[in-house]
């Protein structure tokens, strides 16, 4: 082999390692930056779901940002039903279920070769669907919105085993989004 040839294997090799490592560096701020996004937004996010809970029974709520982050905040004390009471404290976990599920399709459906979408929505479908969990968890503190379902006789365990049992598989999928998304960086950087 001659010393152009090899020079010239050299630049290709070398050129393909700059490719996969901007490619890396791309996923891996995308998936930062999912991560950060998603937890700022997901209150939001969850907030939200209590305020359509509220909206649906007709109650005059908005949502307001604090210091220490968003609440939905009724504008009238009445007496709620047994459905309104179970209903608009697990409005935010349903809406971060279904946020969480709507990113985990859309990071599905992103192109392979996407190092920023896909593992942006993946990041945020794992947060959103652990926001959940995490609030199940507070019950053991009366706090948290799971702690509502005290009142009709679910035990607290019970309460963070169907939070882990819907959540922890959606966090999982996000999570092998992730890994697909850099499973695919280094499987192209070898075909080169």
């Amino acid at each position: 082999m001659s010393r152009a040839e090899i020079l010239k294997r050299y630049k290709v090799h070398m050129a393909r390692r700059r490719a996969e490592q901007a490619a890396e560096r791309t996923a891996f701020s995308s998936t930062i930056s999912g991560f950060l996004l998603g937890s700022v937004g997901e209150i939001g996010v969850h907030e939200f779901g209590h305020y359509v809970a509220s909206k649906i029974f007709g109650n005059d709520v908005s949502i307001e940002f604090r210091a220490d982050g968003f609440h939905t905040l009724p504008y009238t004390d009445h007496v709620r039903s047994a459905i309104e009471e179970f209903l608009i404290p697990m409005g935010g976990p349903i809406a971060d279920y279904i946020f969480s599920v709507a990113a985990l399709i859309y990071a599905n459906r992103a192109k392979a070769d996407s190092t920023t979408r896909r593992p942006m929505a993946a990041a945020y479908s794992v947060i959103a669907s652990v926001f959940p969990l995490a609030q199940s968890v507070y019950t053991f503190s009366n706090s948290g919105d799971f702690h509502y379902l005290d009142n009709f006789g679910i035990p607290k365990v019970a309460q963070v085993a169907a939070a882990a049992a819907i959540g922890l598989p959606i966090a999982l999928l996000g999570v092998r989004e992730v890994y697909k998304t850099f499973k695919n960086i280094e499987e192209r950087s070898e075909r080169v």
